[in-house]
């Protein structure tokens, strides 16, 4: 069985937008092509109608090539949140417990 990942809009964003000129950027774009083309391949990848409706906003080519990438991806279904889970989200924002 493959280990799971969840592909989050950050990292297609980064994989097909156009090269960047800073170097952060850049080396993000890099790294991130390089983790597609030979990690990715062992894993099963999975998206979420969030991030298709992410990847779905700005300018319609990128948007195109975005969706290109991810439409090989399984789409989980989000449920809503428990009572639980927005008492701990509120807490955990109201406090500040995240980085």
């Amino acid at each position: 069985m493959k280990p799971s990942v969840y592909i989050e809009t950050s990292v297609v964003s980064y994989l097909t937008a156009r090269p960047s000129r800073d170097l952060v950027t850049a080396t993000h774009q890099q790294i991130t092509r390089y983790w597609w083309k030979n990690v990715l391949p062992l894993c099963e990848g999975f998206v979420s109608a969030v991030v298709l409706e992410e990847a779905a906003q700005g300018d319609p080519s990128a948007a195109q090539r975005r969706f290109d990438k991810l439409s090989q991806f399984t789409v989980l279904q989000v449920l809503p949140l428990s009572a639980l889970q927005r008492n701990l989200w509120r807490f955990h924002y109201e406090n500040r417990c995240y980085s």
